[in-house]
């Protein structure tokens, strides 16, 4: 118990990969980024401080009183939108976990996109293996040229 406190605690000093505040910063002056994480809000407290304050809005573990891959997670969110004026079509979904977020979300019917960290290395690293693979609307291996790409759509656009 000692070391699985140890490891949780440790938590509050983790630093994210080294594209992600840039890529965020890039993606929330166009969009309205929403975290979705079966982390504690403690935690996520922290990572978001670290990532320069990016989200419009974030769901834990603790506030849906469940986590990811269980349709409820996503619901929470889903009910967050609508109250919004928005619906799950708006949303697209980026994540790295097959099985916790890639799989479900599109059996739930979303938009989704995998960032591929991996990408150069077998396995899934940290997250479960997933059942089956589900293959994304779209994939990148970073969040810098998932954000490179967003931003080249949003010129072609205007």
């Amino acid at each position: 118990e000692k070391h699985g406190a140890r490891l949780r605690d440790s938590a509050s000093v983790w630093q994210g990969f080294s594209d992600s505040r840039a890529a965020l910063a890039d993606l929330a002056t166009s969009h309205k980024l929403i975290a979705m994480t079966n982390a504690r809000r403690w935690a996520l407290d922290h990572f978001e401080k670290q990532l320069g304050s990016p989200f419009f809005a974030t769901f834990t573990a603790d506030d849906t009183g469940t986590e990811k891959p269980d349709p409820a997670f996503f619901q929470k969110v889903f009910d967050f939108v609508a109250s919004r004026g928005d619906s799950k079509d708006d949303i697209l979904h980026v994540a790295q976990s097959q099985h916790h977020d890639i799989g479900i979300s599109r059996a739930l019917g979303m938009t989704n996109c995998w960032i591929e960290r991996r990408h150069a290395q077998k396995g899934y690293g940290g997250t479960i293996e997933p059942e089956r693979f589900t293959v994304p609307d779209y994939h990148f291996t970073s969040m810098a040229a998932f954000a490179a790409a967003v931003r080249e759509s949003m010129k072609e656009r205007t």
